[in-house]
């Protein structure tokens, strides 16, 4: 199965006529999403497997003024599942994302002015991570009315330098046919986007932040 989208462009423009400089103001953006999916059974297994690639471009040019930001993404996700008795379910995957940021700009050398005389500075900065994760989670049946979910979630972040362990619990009561009461734990943790770490310099000190669920 195979799924995705057309790259969607967009366009605009604004004359200006105030300040020193008069010019025409342009912003062109190209938004790309593709993916791919399959399905596979094996020994037992029932997995479901992604392929997927996302860019996110655009370029404004105003005069000396021409900044052209990029970002992309690629990413393989596999998720698994095998009954291991008539009410238990073991749930295993797998997610590799590779992520990088591109800015290529041109500036004016002199505050204020945005004429071909004003000369002009070239900057270009790029960086990239990459995040590695794996989970397993049992879903079982202790009971007639009550069932328990368990699991664990480990990524790994190569820009963060930071390897974290996210469990999580849960147990739902079935009190009757339509109603059931559940209690759940967790504690979950993000990583910052990836141009966070592009806005200071020296040593990156930031890492996942960390939330705590009851539900």
């Amino acid at each position: 199965e195979c799924r995705g989208r057309p790259a969607r462009h967009s366009r605009m423009g604004i004359q200006t006529a105030d300040g020193a400089f008069s010019g025409l103001f342009r912003n062109r953006t190209t938004n790309q999403l593709h993916s791919l999916q399959w399905t596979t059974q094996h020994a037992g297994w029932a997995g479901r497997t992604t392929a997927a690639f996302s860019r996110y471009r655009t370029r404004q040019q105003f005069g000396l003024l021409d900044l052209q930001p990029q970002e992309t993404a690629y990413q393989l996700r596999s998720d698994w599942e095998r009954p291991l008795a008539p009410h238990t379910t073991l749930r295993t995957g797998l997610v590799a994302v590779r992520e990088g940021t591109r800015f290529q700009g041109t500036f004016p050398a002199q505050p204020n002015r945005l004429d071909a005389g004003a000369g002009r500075v070239t900057v270009t900065d790029q960086f990239s991570t990459t995040r590695l994760g794996t989970y397993l989670e049992l879903d079982a049946s202790l009971a007639d009315r009550l069932q328990l979910i368990a699991g664990t979630r480990l990524d790994r972040h190569t820009r963060a330098r930071q390897t974290i362990v996210d469990p999580r619990l849960a147990v739902a009561v079935h009190l009757s046919p339509q109603t059931r009461t559940r209690l759940a734990w967790g504690r979950y943790r993000q990583f910052p986007a990836l141009d966070a770490y592009a806005q200071h310099t020296g040593s990156n000190t930031l890492g996942a932040q960390t939330a705590t669920h009851w539900i």
